[in-house]
């Protein structure tokens, strides 16, 4: 499965950036654990192992630390949600694969043990995301 979602590649890689949804807009250098998160008008240079140390921008002017606090976990909360589709295709090839076998599945098993079993693997396939990206979900505690 990891082949197929080409986790080497996503291992050997030093720089992430992508834009999700709703302007949220990301360039992750995971070598420095810093990612720049962007949107609207507010840019915080988010450093994951000590957030307390980011800075944040908005309209090009930078913000004072005591008052940044507030961009700096929206940010966080940001990234962690956003990056958790970058892992996605590993739940997607999970379901994938059952709805592929789901005939042989309700043929052995039965319609309702058929619906346990696909909870059953969207909790893996989730649990499977989370171990892949656990060292990257930060709190500002």
């Amino acid at each position: 499965m990891l082949k197929a979602v080409n986790h080497e590649d996503y291992k050997n890689t030093r720089y992430l950036s992508w834009t999700f949804p709703g302007g949220h807009i990301y360039v992750w250098d995971k070598d420095q654990h810093k990612v720049e998160v962007s949107w609207s008008d507010t840019k915080v240079a988010l450093d994951l192992k000590q957030p307390t140390s980011s800075t944040v921008t908005i309209n090009g002017k930078t913000i004072p630390a005591d008052k940044a606090s507030s961009h700096v976990e929206k940010a966080l909360s940001y990234f962690n949600n956003d990056y958790f589709w970058l892992v996605a295709p590993h739940l997607f090839f999970n379901m994938l694969t059952l709805y592929f076998f789901a005939n042989i599945v309700i043929s052995n098993f039965g319609s309702f043990h058929f619906l346990l079993i696909y909870l059953a693997s969207l909790l893996m396939g989730s649990l499977l995301s989370f171990f892949f990206i656990k060292k990257n979900i930060i709190t500002l505690r």
